[in-house]
């Protein structure tokens, strides 16, 4: 009651996959911009309204699936 937020932590960023685990974060480290497709209008509004900052999520794995943008090579950090 009455704390200041002073950061939103939005760890679904880089969008879903789905395998034998069930349903995850996609560890790619990419923007799924199908997922937040305003991402940067969002991130500003956020900022602008509340004063409060956006925070991403990584760690240290990644994913060895295709990235839903099959032609760009950069997109799986495993292979490479």
């Amino acid at each position: 009651a009455g704390t200041p937020i002073a950061a939103l932590w939005i760890q679904d960023w880089s969008g879903f996959v789905k395998d034998d685990f069930g349903t995850r974060v996609n560890w790619n480290w990419r923007l799924d911009k199908e997922h937040y497709p305003g991402w940067e209008e969002m991130v500003h509004q956020i900022r602008e309204a509340t004063g409060t900052r956006v925070l991403t999520y990584v760690n240290p794995y990644l994913s060895n699936k295709q990235s839903k943008d099959a032609n760009s090579a950069e997109n799986n950090l495993f292979q490479q």
